[in-house]
């Protein structure tokens, strides 16, 4: 069994040639948590990252199959994207290329050029030609032991045009699986997404997926007391006023930091109470 997130993806991304699964990405400290540094302007922030408690109970020996779809989902700002980032840093690049999408496409053929453009290819131009342009560029990838992963961000605005084209990337024509993997991200409300009637042929060849949720109330407290000095009552405010929301988190923290520099002392309710306003949180 994969331990946790991050070695699940990995051996997800390793799954049709062979290849090692990424091992040690990140320290891990404890059974199931992983720590990704993230640098801000101001000064390092510790980011945890938890995988959801049904992924971290499954076997993860089922992604091992034919189909190459992972779909990560969770609330904005509780570490998506920096999770997939961190992974794709790991990864080989002499034997996985990575390509991100920062941004939904809108149609499959403007998903297709992008692909294309970015393995250093001159696009063709319709849809049929630019699909068997990327099978003759990764086909002989499997021999030399190389993998496409493909990341999309944003995804649960994918439309059904480009999810349901998802199809004929991961298999040649005579059905023979392709050395590429797509990793779809997105909010809450990808998995309802994939869910849908029109979407069942796609999401029956998701092999993995995982929720991201925020800090546990300890976590929390791990969290600030790197960033300074915050009483008991002020910890605890400040875990649920951001939904233990990490984007939410560091920010109203850093404001409640500076809200008690004008009193020179730990961080207090009240401090927290005026960096929520501020925030506008509501």
């Amino acid at each position: 069994m994969a331990n946790g997130l991050l070695g699940a993806m990995g051996a997800w991304a390793a799954q049709s040639q062979g290849t090692p699964a990424t091992k040690g990405m990140l320290n891990a400290k404890g059974r199931n948590r992983h720590f990704i540094l993230a640098a801000p302007p101001c000064s390092p922030t510790l980011l945890f990252l938890t995988a959801s408690r049904d992924a971290k109970a499954r076997d993860y020996g089922g992604i091992r199959g034919a189909y190459a779809l992972l779909a990560v989902s969770g609330e904005p700002g509780v570490g998506k994207t920096l999770a997939v980032q961190a992974f794709a840093r790991s990864l080989d690049p002499r034997s996985i290329v990575t390509v991100p999408l920062s941004a939904p496409p809108q149609s499959l053929r403007a998903f297709l050029r992008a692909l294309v453009l970015a393995l250093g290819e001159h696009p063709a131009w319709t849809t049929a030609e630019l699909l068997a342009q990327i099978h003759a560029i990764v086909t002989p990838w499997r021999e030399a032991g190389k993998l496409l992963l493909v990341t999309i961000d944003e995804a649960q605005d994918l439309p059904q045009e480009v999810l349901a084209g998802l199809r004929s990337l991961l298999a040649t024509p005579l059905g023979e699986p392709l050395p590429l993997r797509i990793l779809l991200v997105g909010t809450g409300s990808l998995p309802a997404h994939l869910r849908s009637q029109a979407m069942e042929p796609i999401a029956q060849r998701v092999s993995l997926r995982v929720r991201l949720y925020g800090f546990t109330r300890s976590e929390s407290a791990e969290f600030l007391l790197g960033l300074g000095d915050f009483t008991p009552e002020a910890q605890e405010l400040l875990f649920q006023r951001s939904r233990a929301i990490p984007r939410i988190l560091a920010a109203l923290a850093r404001l409640s930091l500076r809200a008690a520099e004008q009193h020179q002392g730990a961080v207090s309710v009240d401090d927290v109470q005026g960096a929520v306003e501020e925030f506008d949180l509501r």
